[in-house]
């Protein structure tokens, strides 16, 4: 989803949820193509935290544009 420029440049953001624990972060990013960066960063901080690994992905889109 794309938001207005922010102070540090973000135009958009990608929102990561935990069903079972229902937490969720919201991470703000410059451009699309730094999402596969950004998600790959959160696992490995998800899985450190937690001490378990992410077993299922479930993949969600608001279909907003390319």
């Amino acid at each position: 989803m794309q938001t207005p420029d922010r102070e540090k440049g973000s135009r958009y953001f990608v929102t990561f949820l935990d069903d079972f624990s229902r937490l969720s972060w919201v991470i703000l990013v410059k451009t699309k193509d730094e999402v596969a960066k950004v998600f790959k960063r959160w696992i490995r901080y998800v899985e450190r935290e937690s001490g378990a690994k992410v077993k299922v992905l479930r993949y969600l889109t608001s279909k907003g544009g390319s």
